[in-house]
């Protein structure tokens, strides 16, 4: 893919429990408010579904713990999950944010162990 106009990346990692892989695992990325998330949103970049609320991106992991997010708009964001099961979204205690995406590439988050 060229650079030119590109404004989204993806964000990729994998969830753990008690070192095994997390399937079934819900995985969502909320945007902060900030230069970037402003700038695509006056460019026009997707738009999130109406259900899930403003700027927020959802995801479920698979059978080996996996989760990717394709296409989101260049900005900043905090991860939470959703173990299978739990009723408790569990998320980073953080004043910075979690997720830096940049334009054209992959945001590694490496294993996250829940």
């Amino acid at each position: 893919a060229s650079g030119v106009g590109v404004l989204t990346g993806n964000v990729t990692g994998r969830t753990m429990r008690a070192g095994r892989p997390l399937a079934g695992c819900l995985v969502r990325l909320s945007a902060i408010q900030g230069a970037a998330t402003e700038l695509t949103r006056l460019l026009g970049a997707k738009a999130s579904p109406p259900s899930s609320g403003p700027n927020v991106i959802g995801t479920t992991t698979g059978a080996n713990g996996v989760f990717l997010f394709d296409d989101v708009p260049i900005g900043d964001y905090d991860i939470s999950w959703l173990p299978l099961g739990s009723s408790h979204w569990l998320g980073r205690l953080s004043d910075k944010p979690d997720v830096t995406v940049r334009a054209g590439e992959v945001t590694q988050q490496g294993d996250i162990e829940l």
